[in-house]
């Protein structure tokens, strides 16, 4: 597969996908974590990376019928950063 059909692979999946639930405050709290990560507010050409761990729910279809799930606690991410 050439880049450009799997980029659009990755468009179409993201297209179905349900919307994220508080995108609004997650958005509010990733800037949050940057300003606070960078006190002179100035982020340009700076690279930023927020790790996230956890249990996920990922839905296979729009309606969520079907998903993958996995139960986990966060604790190895935590430890990991």
């Amino acid at each position: 597969m050439d880049s450009a059909a799997f980029h659009e692979e990755i468009d179409s999946f993201f297209d179905s996908a349900p919307p994220l639930k508080d995108s609004a405050k997650i958005t509010d709290k990733l800037n949050q974590f940057i300003q606070f990560d960078s006190p002179s507010g100035e982020v340009r050409g700076k690279r930023v990376v927020c790790v996230t761990s956890g249990g996920t729910t990922v839905p296979l279809e729009q309606r969520c019928v079907r998903y993958i799930d996995n139960f986990s606690s966060g604790n190895r991410g935590a430890a990991s950063t």
